[in-house]
């Protein structure tokens, strides 16, 4: 019977340590997966940190293209008025005339269009 017990002692001994092994096993599933979760939310709070930025920068970017418009409309309006026309018509005229210097030709007869 001795042999007997103690076969029954060694097979409960196997059987604890598996047991333990089966749960160790889990515990590390459980903390893997817990590890997995915080990894996702802080990706995920990353994501949302560079979203707000990039939308913060369009924003940003946005006012600076609304206060650039706002202050070359001005310079804008002004050449569109006075130097254009001279330009245009002075363009025209050196198309016209095919000088051999036309960029002598385009100052001088732009010079000439100013003071008339």
């Amino acid at each position: 019977m001795k042999g007997v017990s103690e076969t029954t002692k060694s097979l409960h001994k196997k059987l604890e340590l598996m047991m333990e092994s089966e749960k160790e096993i889990e515990k590390q599933k459980t903390q893997r997966s817990q590890i997995e979760e915080m990894e996702l939310e802080q990706k995920k709070l990353q994501e949302e940190k560079i979203k707000k930025e990039i939308e913060e920068l369009e924003a940003l970017i946005a006012q600076e293209n609304n206060i650039l418009e706002k202050r070359s409309r001005a310079i804008r309006q002004y050449l569109a008025d006075l130097v254009a026309p001279i330009l245009t018509e002075a363009i025209i005229r050196t198309c016209k005339e095919i000088p051999d210097d036309p960029i002598g030709f385009l100052v001088i007869y732009s010079f000439f269009l100013v003071i008339e």
